[in-house]
């Protein structure tokens, strides 16, 4: 039988360690949020290798001495609360006290700290105390973390590449330098700055990071709360969430509730199916929230939630207003004034889940139809197997109707959903490392981005060549479009680099499938022969009629099908 028996603070801590310390990224985070929770003013952060050989973190902050340095090793300590209650008036990035116990289980560890009088120097590898005694350092702490996750090779073997893991830190970095402007923070790669702010404010920074279009200054208070920050300009809008920011109490949350109502405060002035970019800040009583519902602190949970998301909304809303507000007016005739609920008042209705219609056709059926037309192989009377030749494709183009074509195809015929097939034949040549033919520009095209998706660009570039994005550094934050696959255009390329910053750790088969998404969407008229051309580009893939998706490709036209559209 097996027996019940208690764990060594060891294993314990490396467990633990597994719901704080992630990845490198998240141990880059810990460690700021500790120096932003010391009042430090100048913090530098330095990796090497994406973190996995070295992550260095120095700051000026208020510093330990050497008992509290001793003492910030053992889990559970923290100088941020000191009983449940105090989560209500919390106002620290950090209050678990849970970080640098984890990080110390899973690394090597050195941290050399002063409280303005005696230095103290703490070196612990695996949790073991390995180095204590004194050393000289000016105020404020230096956290070395060297060889993550070495003596834990399972999770080792589960992390990202050291470039992405650059880009993730990357992330980290902007998101806490945003967060309080007021701090010089600079992050250093290999020897080469990729991060480096000064002293300012918050718009300033979030126009020197993000780099996108501001389209007004939101400044919007209520029963003690207040909206601050930057929403974007309506024509610079993402197919996805990547270019928004927000952040309570100055902690970087994602919230889908705050997202949607900052959607709805910018009325009709973009598209249903787009996302506008911001950096929003809320200030609110903690009371209000609750911290401690996310290992990674990235989330929290609204007292009231409804209060909340109207109070984004009329925040964005009141600051177009006051931009789009003529500077002269006229004298209006007086009439009654309509007032507004903006508590229950919405622009948009919430969006309500969609069903597929089941399809005509049985899957059964459909793919005997097409095995009659592609390249198989039959059993002979003695077993063995031999190879039969399709027949001889004599394929004619009836009609075009939108993306689907009418053909007819050995006598009988067919229709297909061009785009479908379009994807899919994207989709093979990414999943197969087939070599994307690029159209190469006679005048390459200069694409100005913000820091942080310079640095997921460059992490990623030879990949985005693969699917047909011809990218070249042309300066710190700029690149050179060289050239095209036929199935993108220009105005894809933002998007489809927007996709890659926001969940930039893609396999073959993600990258794969966002390519054939982009395919599909892509808005081609067809002609006869171009829709000859990809329907045989299609049968040359000899590949079961899907899509990606799972979805048809082609189907039969026939009089029974006829029938069932009818029935």
């Amino acid at each position: 039988m097996i027996k019940i028996q208690q764990l060594s603070d060891e294993t314990i801590n490396q467990i633990a360690a597994g719901e704080v310390v992630e990845n490198p990224a998240a141990v880059v985070k810990e460690l700021i949020e500790n120096a932003i929770d010391a009042k430090a003013t100048d913090i530098v952060v330095e990796i090497v290798m994406g973190g996995f050989s070295l992550i260095k973190i120095s700051d000026n902050g208020f510093g330990m001495n050497q008992e509290e340095a001793r003492r910030a090793f053992l889990r559970h300590t923290t100088s941020k609360l000191s009983s449940i209650e105090d989560l209500n008036t919390l106002f620290t990035m950090g209050f678990r006290g849970e970080a640098l116990a984890s990080i110390a289980s899973v690394a090597k560890v050195q941290m050399v700290t002063s409280d303005g009088n005696v230095g103290t120097e703490i070196v612990i590898h695996g949790g073991k105390l390995i180095k204590d005694q004194v050393k000289a350092r000016s105020q404020g702490t230096t956290i070395s973390v060297e060889s993550l996750f070495y003596n834990t090779p399972a999770r080792k073997s589960f992390q990202k590449s050291a470039s992405i893991s650059t880009s993730e830190i990357v992330k980290v970095v902007t998101k806490a330098s945003l967060a309080y402007p007021e701090c010089n923070v600079t992050l250093i790669s290999q020897g080469e700055v990729l991060l480096s702010v000064q002293k300012e404010g918050f718009e300033t920074r979030v126009k020197e990071i993000l780099g996108f279009d501001q389209e007004a200054l939101v400044d919007f208070a209520d029963s003690n709360c207040k909206v601050f920050g930057v929403i974007g300009n309506p024509s610079e809008t993402r197919v996805n969430r990547s270019g928004q920011y927000l952040f309570i109490n100055r902690r970087p949350i994602i919230s889908y509730t705050v997202s949607y109502a900052v959607l709805e405060g910018y009325g009709t002035r973009i598209d249903a199916k787009r996302f506008p970019v911001f950096a929003l800040c809320l200030e609110i009583d903690p009371k209000m929230i609750d911290v401690n519902v996310h290992p990674q602190k990235s989330e929290v949970r609204f007292k009231d939630e409804r209060f909340v998301a109207s109070l984004f909304r009329r925040a964005v809303f009141s600051a177009f207003q006051k931009k789009e507000a003529p500077e002269f007016h006229l004298p209006l005739p007086s009439r009654p004034i309509m007032k507004v609920d903006f508590e229950n008042f919405s622009f948009r209705e919430k969006p309500t889940q969609t069903h597929t219609e089941t399809p005509y056709f049985k899957e059964k059926s459909l793919k005997a139809d097409f095995e009659e037309y592609t390249l198989r192989e039959k059993e002979a009377p003695n077993g063995q197997k031999i190879s039969c030749e399709p027949k001889k494709r004599s394929i004619h183009v009836k009609d075009i109707i939108g993306p689907f074509a009418l053909f007819e195809d050995n006598k009988a015929c067919f229709l297909m959903d061009l785009l479908a097939a379009k994807s899919r034949i994207v989709f093979d040549q990414v999943i197969e490392q087939k070599k994307i033919a690029i159209e190469q520009f006679l005048f390459p095209e200069v694409m100005e981005f913000s820091l942080l998706e310079s640095a997921c660009i460059t992490s990623n570039i030879e990949k985005i060549e693969k699917v047909g994005i011809a990218l070249r550094p042309f300066g710190s934050q700029s690149f050179l479009l060289e050239g095209l696959a036929t199935y993108l255009t220009k105005d894809d390329v933002k998007d489809f680099l927007s996709e890659v910053l926001r969940v930039e750790s893609l396999a073959e088969q993600k990258w794969a499938e966002l390519a054939s998404r982009f395919a599909r969407k892509s808005a081609t008229s067809f002609s006869l022969e171009s829709a000859k051309l990809l329907i045989e580009s299609f049968y040359a893939l000899n590949k079961m009629p899907y899509c990606p998706k799972g979805k048809a490709i082609v189907v039969p036209y026939t009089k029974e099908t006829l029938e069932k559209l009818f029935a």
